[in-house]
């Protein structure tokens, strides 16, 4: 995945999966739907990776009906969590193309 991706859930019952669509920013791929139990948790194969919801960065231990639950989540609205990943931090060579001040 790259950073330009949404994911979008589309239903959502504490008791039931939910329908996830991976949407990409700029539309250049066609959308990923797929479906999830929500007892499923944020657990990141990468350390670089952070999913959001509602503004806040979400735990791996946490469980996403109950992110919903505790945010007061109305059952059949759209809901939109966001996965961030971040680039590994590189540091520069002498021989990088980076510019540099004196």
């Amino acid at each position: 995945m790259t950073d330009d991706m949404d994911v979008v859930a589309e239903t959502v019952t504490p008791s039931e999966d939910i329908e996830l669509t991976i949407r990409q920013a700029y539309h250049t791929e066609s959308d990923l739907k797929f479906t999830c139990p929500t007892n499923w948790t944020i657990k990141q194969d990468v350390p670089n990776q952070r999913l959001i919801y509602s503004g806040a960065s979400l735990n791996n231990d946490q469980i996403l009906s109950d992110v919903l639950r505790e945010r007061n989540h109305i059952s059949g609205d759209q809901v939109f969590f966001h996965l961030m990943i971040s680039q590994p931090y590189q540091q520069a060579t002498p021989d990088s193309d980076i510019r540099r001040r004196n």
